[in-house]
């Protein structure tokens, strides 16, 4: 039974939001209160500076800021430190012109920027509790950090207390999960299950899945965390097309709500938070303890590896990428999944000119085939077609692998190289675009050549959908953008910034990117824009529309219910468009 919304939302919708308080205002708590915080979390609170603070004057350390230099590109170090984030730029507070950069000079003065001056490492749920409730005594926004992986800025916020899940990382595997439900109500069989806390990294829970001979919908990148932003906001992966989004397959939530409470929520408890957080974005609904996923049987799977490389990215460079768009999705149809890697000026490939080598890479997974043969025979027409197109040598592999889970540990081991200053744009390119009389293979070939690339930024494929993602449209109920039912292609593309570049002109970028880039891409199809929440622009206009299509309206009708007071703001997330760019004040 769905709750009573309607009864509920007058209340709630007009309730009046305030700013929250900042370390000017009287509000801002006293040393004796953030003390006092300190002894409930067992004195589990930190006070945070940036993490490059020590690469700067006046806390300039030379050996700590060698050290740090060495790492600051390793995924695992960086999601350890409260103070770090995977991608540089969201370090800093660019309408205050705030910043504190690895990379600028020693004397450069070190600011706070977005990062959060104190932060609770939570090692348990009362941790949580505590930190819940001190911020919403004390109207302090609140920053949910894990690892630091978001790409849209929800993992920083400036002066909001951190509530740090990162240690909160248990992991248990059921052969028979029966998910909690109220009295008098019968429970469901039990199916083989996932049980992960807040914490639990991608690269440990594939380590103990693959022990078990299990895996579950994840994705490919060692140090992302599974429960928060990427479970809650579809969560993409190689198994899609057997499995359908992460989403899908989540069973039951552990969340601590914005009055501090603990509650379990899934299909017979709850239902409406249930919907939310399977698709409605992380950050936004409260802090979830827990997770429990589905799992499935450790697949074998081939892979197959097709690359060529031309000296620049002229004519026949693209028409190899248009030839492969007109047979992937046909290919996924037949149960593949992958990622392609388009980089028009990738490595330099002559210390002597300087030139640089224009590159196309494509992964297939086809989950459940050990027969290379026949993977190569499916791949037959495509491979001829790009050959014919580029003129070049094309590198193909076939590479049988007896564990999906192995391949994964194997492939992206324990640390992802991050670390960068990215902004990104991305589009959910249709099945319906792909058959459209009007070559559409073309069409995207010739757009992805205008978005005019520099050194190292690249377009990537994510070829995750079809097959079970489709299906599910019908026999899944879920807050994900509805869009995703009919993906294709998850379609991406970087754009890097100089952490030596003002923060005026870093703005500059990321407004040609949402005016002159993202435009492209829309061209492409007619009708609302669709994007991922967790991988777009960070900037997108109509957000609401884009990430969550015809869910938006009911997701912000349950956010004012489980948070009326706007206690969990996050960037681009739901509610947000009530509030200024930081979430600091209501609009």
């Amino acid at each position: 039974m769905r709750l009573f919304l309607a009864a509920i939302l007058p209340a709630a919708i007009t309730a009046k939001l305030q700013c929250h308080c900042q370390p000017s205002d009287l509000c801002w708590p006293s040393l004796a209160a953030w003390n006092q915080l300190n002894t409930s979390v067992d004195g589990y609170l930190q006070t945070l500076r940036p993490i490059a603070a020590i690469c700067h004057d006046p806390d300039y350390n030379e050996s700590a800021c060698r050290s740090l230099q060495s790492q600051s590109s390793n995924s695992s170090y960086l999601s350890n430190q409260p103070s770090a984030l995977q991608w540089e730029n969201w370090s800093a507070w660019p309408t205050h012109d705030e910043e504190c950069y690895l990379e600028t000079p020693r004397e450069t003065p070190c600011s706070q920027g977005r990062i959060s001056p104190y932060a609770v490492i939570a090692q348990s749920a009362a941790h949580i509790q505590a930190a819940v409730r001190f911020a919403s005594q004390h109207n302090i926004k609140i920053t949910i950090r894990n690892t630091g992986h978001s790409f849209m800025g929800r993992s920083s916020a400036p002066n909001s207390l951190q509530i740090n899940v990162h240690n909160l990382d248990n992991i248990q595997i059921e052969d028979s999960f029966v998910p909690q439900v109220p009295e008098g109500i019968d429970p469901p069989s039990g199916i083989p299950a996932a049980t992960l806390g807040a914490g639990a990294q991608m690269y440990n829970v594939y380590t103990v899945l693959n022990a078990k001979g299990v895996t579950i919908p994840g994705g490919s990148s060692s140090t992302v965390g599974v429960v928060g932003g990427f479970l809650q906001g579809g969560g993409h992966g190689i198994l899609g097309y057997k499995a359908g989004m992460a989403s899908d397959n989540a069973l039951e939530f552990t969340v601590v709500t914005a009055n501090g409470s603990i509650i379990t929520t899934n299909t017979y408890q709850h239902q409406d938070l249930f919907w939310a957080l399977r698709g409605g974005g992380g950050g936004t609904w409260g802090i979830v303890l827990n997770a429990t996923i589905r799992t499935y049987p450790d697949y074998p799977v081939t892979v197959a590896v097709i690359e060529y490389n031309t000296t620049s990215p002229g004519p026949r460079f693209w028409a190899g990428v248009e030839a492969c768009h007109r047979h992937v999705v046909g290919i996924n149809e037949q149960g593949a999944t992958g990622y392609y890697y388009i980089t028009p000026y990738g490595g330099v490939s002559s210390a002597a000119s300087n030139s640089t080598i224009a590159s196309f890479r494509l992964y297939l997974y086809f989950v459940g085939q050990i027969d290379a043969q026949a993977v190569q025979h499916t791949l037959s027409d495509m491979l001829a077609d790009i050959r014919n197109a580029t003129g070049v040598p094309l590198a193909v592999k076939m590479i049988p692998v007896p564990s999906i889970t192995g391949l994964l540990l194997y492939t992206f081991p324990g640390a992802d190289s991050d670390g960068d200053l990215v902004l990104l744009g991305s589009r959910l390119l249709s099945r319906s675009f792909f058959a459209q009389p009007i070559p559409a293979a073309a069409r995207l070939s010739h757009t992805l050549s205008q978005l005019r690339l520099e050194q190292d930024e690249y377009i990537m494929g994510n070829i995750v959908a079809g097959g079970q993602v489709t299906k599910n449209r019908n026999n899944t109920s879920s807050a994900l953008n509805p869009a995703w039912r009919d993906t294709a292609i998850h379609l991406l593309f970087t754009r890097l910034l100089s952490a030596r570049d003002s923060l005026t002109n870093q703005r500059t970028i990321s407004r040609k990117l949402t005016l002159e880039d993202m435009p492209l891409l829309e061209s492409l199809e007619p009708g609302p824009m669709a994007a991922y929440c967790n991988e777009a622009n960070a900037y997108q206009p109509g957000f609401q529309s884009a990430f969550w299509g015809k869910n938006y309206k009911r997701l912000l009708e349950i956010k004012q219910l489980v948070d009326p007071d706007n206690l969990f703001v996050s960037r681009l997330g739901v509610g947000s468009e009530m509030w200024d760019e930081d979430g600091i004040c209501p609009l």
